[in-house]
């Protein structure tokens, strides 16, 4: 170009959709324009959004930070709690979650080698792996990459592929790997329609109620039950399956409950189970506090704590009804 005024010479092609070679033009560029398209480094084109995939198209994610660990899937209507426990899970915090992981940005490329322990990326601190149309993205995370913690280094995943990056660290502070946190708020997934049978069991698991819904009203032998009684199964089952309860914790098999005052089982139409639980009472600094609570497997349990006048009533009803003298054939 120094010898031609400052032009490049170029040659165009041009192709038919097969990729036939249809026509070529040779002729002169400024060597200003062409630096435009041809720069001496190309690594300042990527594009620092790490995952290009929308929410609707990740079926399964996995978060593992020290010793927690929570996978997580889409079975096409709601998403689920796989692992440590099998559970619906709160949709709101999956899909916080994946909407954190799917605009997180690349603060910095690392284009040299990097030293694997140094990083912290050899044992890194945590990870999560989506899955989306097939593919698979991994995100590990490792030591602070400055001395104000503002950066961590990590490792992004695609197949084969791996880039070395560093990431904010304000960027990952909604994520969690602790199970408790994506457990539904609601105790029973099922819509308040498809419960046609509830039963009410005394400490001993012995059945001291119960009640199917024929045409919108609750019976029970036979007989229509009373007002009461039907309202406070209309608000047992709303509360199981409407409302939100005010805390959510995951209990070890170490970790006691207050005593069982009662336990409930909900069906379907044909009869078939839709909820086992187990009930308690517990005082708190902002009143008696209603405890649902269903097994998950030999090792623990999940609890709902409910506060309110309906808990309440709820808790006054189940601890009465279970105490009753069991029907006879």
């Amino acid at each position: 170009s120094d010898q031609s005024g400052g032009r490049t010479p170029v040659r165009i092609e041009t192709r038919d959709e097969s990729g036939a070679l249809e026509r070529v033009l040779d002729g002169w560029i400024e060597s200003g324009k062409l630096d435009v398209f041809v720069p001496d480094n190309t690594w300042d084109w990527r594009d620092p959004k790490l995952l290009n995939a929308s929410l609707a198209s990740i079926s399964s994610v996995e978060v593992g930070a020290g010793s927690f660990s929570t996978s997580l899937a889409f079975d096409g209507t709601r998403w689920l709690i796989t692992q440590p426990f099998q559970m619906h899970a709160d949709r709101g915090r999956v899909e916080t979650l994946i909407r954190t992981m799917t605009s997180l940005q690349a603060e910095r490329f690392i284009d040299y080698e990097i030293d694997m322990q140094e990083s912290g990326l050899d044992a890194p601190i945590a990870s999560i792996e989506l899955e989306s149309d097939g593919e698979t993205y991994t995100l590990d995370i490792g030591q602070q990459a400055d001395l104000s913690a503002e950066s961590l280094y990590a490792r992004f995943s695609q197949g084969d592929q791996q880039t070395f990056i560093t990431i904010p660290t304000s960027s990952l502070s909604k994520l969690t790997a602790v199970p408790d946190a994506y457990v539904a708020p609601i105790a029973n997934p099922n819509p308040q329609t498809s419960i046609s049978g509830v039963r009410v069991l005394d400490r001993d698991q012995r059945i001291r109620f119960e009640s199917v819904r024929e045409q919108g009203i609750w019976v029970s032998r036979g007989e229509r039950v009373d007002t009461l009684t039907q309202d406070s199964i209309a608000r047992l089952v709303q509360n199981l399956t409407q409302v939100d309860a005010n805390a959510v914790r995951v209990l070890s098999s170490s970790e006691q409950m207050p005593k069982i005052i009662a336990g409930i089982q909900i069906v379907d139409a044909q009869g078939d189970a839709l909820g086992s639980y187990d009930v308690a009472m517990e005082q708190s600094e902002s009143g008696i506090r209603l405890l649902v609570a269903q097994q998950i497997n030999d090792d623990g349990r999940v609890v709902w704590a409910y506060l309110g006048e309906d808990a309440q009533a709820t808790a006054t009803w189940l601890t009465l009804t279970a105490g009753r003298p069991i029907p006879s054939n």
